[in-house]
């Protein structure tokens, strides 16, 4: 997720120093043009020191590209039945990662604000913001990707160019991309029917009525987070610190088979007590890794266990499932 955030803060950064040029007059132009290089350079030293760039795009183990996409409806689709006012609206299946539901007290924000423009016959539309809504609503046709699609049907497909559709495998849940538009658009009808409606002796009981229909309408959304992260804690390798901690910290290293990848609920315990003893350790879930390495690394282990070559100051951890195939390298080892 960082990367993706990274990416969002790059863009906005890119619309705060044209506004500071075209709207605010605060810059001239070789200022902004400046900024940018070094707005850039900046995230991405970051990017560097972090180790983001220690993955070639070649050898990516990425799926997804084109799929888990922003859908023109996200923002009244209730996904899975997230609401208990407005039902899930016709979507592609991996479109969860382009959820960008405005909630029923949104929605109703978002129908005043168009209802008190019209009637007010306002013209201006983004005033001194349109760089950053040029630059939001950018990064959200990014998060359609090249398959555009409102509810179920293809409105349009185009390809991108070879070199571009590469590097963005980095970033292969382009739905997400919507976060900032969306935090946008909610931010913008709410202060605009406050600022509108704030002589209105009802203003204030109107917020809160809003508030809380908003509250209750995302009670399935709260139940679900609730549920899934309270299953997922059950399912995690349940492991004491109070035994493994002298464990580890007696072991220069801990060998875990499978090693690498192992699963997104069971990669927690170990490798945290591992990290805060300052212990390199095999077992993680890994969002970005190559493919080529990845495949070496275990080729490599596995022969070593099948051979009984084992190292005398690693700790060896082993998932059950998978002892038989080690059967003659344990054999050796005991």
């Amino acid at each position: 997720t960082h990367p993706y955030l990274g990416g969002m803060t790059l863009a906005l950064t890119f619309a705060w120093l044209l506004r500071l040029w075209l709207v605010d007059k605060r810059w001239q132009a070789w200022q902004s043009l400046v900024g940018f290089p070094i707005a850039a350079s900046i995230i991405l030293l970051n990017w560097w020191v972090i180790g983001y760039f220690g993955v070639s795009s070649e050898g990516m183990g990425t799926v997804g590209l084109g799929e888990y996409t922003l859908n023109i409806l996200s923002f009244f689709d209730s996904l899975n039945s997230y609401s208990t006012f407005v039902p899930s609206l016709p979507h592609m299946p991996k479109q969860y990662e382009g959820f960008a539901y405005l909630g029923l007290g949104g929605i109703l924000l978002l129908l005043m604000t168009l209802v008190l423009r019209f009637r007010a016959k306002e013209k201006g539309v983004l005033h001194g913001l349109w760089p950053l809504w040029a630059f939001c609503g950018l990064m959200a046709v990014y998060a359609m990707s090249t398959d555009i699609y409102v509810g179920e049907f293809r409105l349009l497909k185009y390809s991108w160019a070879d070199f571009i559709e590469e590097k963005a495998q980095v970033f292969r849940a382009t739905g997400r991309f919507v976060w900032p538009l969306y935090y946008l658009v909610l931010l913008s009808v709410l202060t605009y029917v406050y600022h509108r409606l704030n002589h209105w002796k009802w203003t204030q009981l109107l917020f809160i009525g809003l508030a809380a229909i908003q509250l209750v309408d995302l009670i399935p959304l709260f139940q679900a987070r609730m549920y899934f992260h309270n299953t997922q804690k059950e399912s995690y390798l349940k492991v004491n610190p109070d035994h493994w901690t002298p464990i580890i910290k007696a072991s220069d290293k801990v060998m875990f088979w499978p090693p690498y990848m192992y699963g997104p609920i069971d990669y927690i315990s170990l490798p945290w007590l591992a990290a805060h003893n300052q212990r390199p350790i095999t077992l993680g879930y890994v969002a970005r890794y190559d493919k080529a390495e990845r495949e070496a690394f275990v080729n490599g282990f596995e022969q070593d266990l099948v051979q009984g070559n084992f190292d005398p100051g690693a700790l060896y951890v082993f998932d059950p499932g998978k002892l038989p195939e080690m059967s003659r390298g344990l054999g050796n080892l005991l």
